[in-house]
Protein backbone atom coordinates (compact mmCIF):
# COMPACT_ATOMS: atom_id res chain seq x y z
CA UNK A 1 0.00 0.00 0.00
CA UNK A 2 2.17 2.77 -1.28
CA UNK A 3 1.27 6.40 -1.41
CA UNK A 4 -0.90 7.12 -4.48
CA UNK A 5 -1.07 3.39 -5.30
CA UNK A 6 -4.86 3.52 -5.07
CA UNK A 7 -4.93 4.41 -8.77
CA UNK A 8 -3.26 1.12 -9.65
CA UNK A 9 -5.37 -0.87 -7.21
CA UNK A 10 -8.60 0.55 -8.61
CA UNK A 11 -7.52 0.01 -12.21
CA UNK A 12 -6.48 -3.57 -11.56
CA UNK A 13 -9.71 -4.35 -9.74
CA UNK A 14 -11.56 -3.70 -13.00
CA UNK A 15 -9.77 -6.62 -14.71
CA UNK A 16 -8.96 -8.82 -11.70
CA UNK A 17 -11.76 -11.35 -12.28
CA UNK A 18 -10.90 -11.68 -15.97
CA UNK A 19 -7.18 -11.99 -15.26
CA UNK A 20 -7.76 -14.66 -12.62
CA UNK A 21 -9.85 -16.70 -15.04
CA UNK A 22 -6.92 -16.83 -17.49
CA UNK A 23 -4.69 -18.74 -15.07
CA UNK A 24 -4.83 -22.40 -16.17
CA UNK A 25 -1.48 -23.91 -15.13
CA UNK A 26 -1.96 -25.64 -11.73
CA UNK A 27 1.48 -24.63 -10.42
CA UNK A 28 0.87 -20.97 -11.20
CA UNK A 29 -2.76 -21.12 -10.08
CA UNK A 30 -1.69 -22.09 -6.55
CA UNK A 31 0.55 -19.02 -6.34
CA UNK A 32 -2.16 -16.73 -7.69
CA UNK A 33 -4.69 -18.09 -5.19
CA UNK A 34 -2.19 -17.41 -2.41
CA UNK A 35 -1.83 -13.80 -3.56
CA UNK A 36 -5.63 -13.44 -3.66
CA UNK A 37 -5.83 -14.77 -0.09
CA UNK A 38 -3.22 -12.28 1.10
CA UNK A 39 -5.05 -9.42 -0.64
CA UNK A 40 -8.27 -10.48 1.06
CA UNK A 41 -6.64 -10.75 4.51
CA UNK A 42 -5.01 -7.33 4.14
CA UNK A 43 -8.23 -5.79 2.79
CA UNK A 44 -6.58 -4.74 -0.45
CA UNK A 45 -9.67 -5.93 -2.32
CA UNK A 46 -13.10 -6.81 -0.91
CA UNK A 47 -13.89 -10.48 -0.27
CA UNK A 48 -16.65 -10.45 -2.91
CA UNK A 49 -14.17 -9.48 -5.63
CA UNK A 50 -11.65 -12.12 -4.55
CA UNK A 51 -14.31 -14.84 -4.53
CA UNK A 52 -15.32 -13.98 -8.10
Amino acid sequence: KRKNAIIFRDSFSEVLVEAGALVRDPSIRKSVERIFTIWEQRSVYPEELIVE
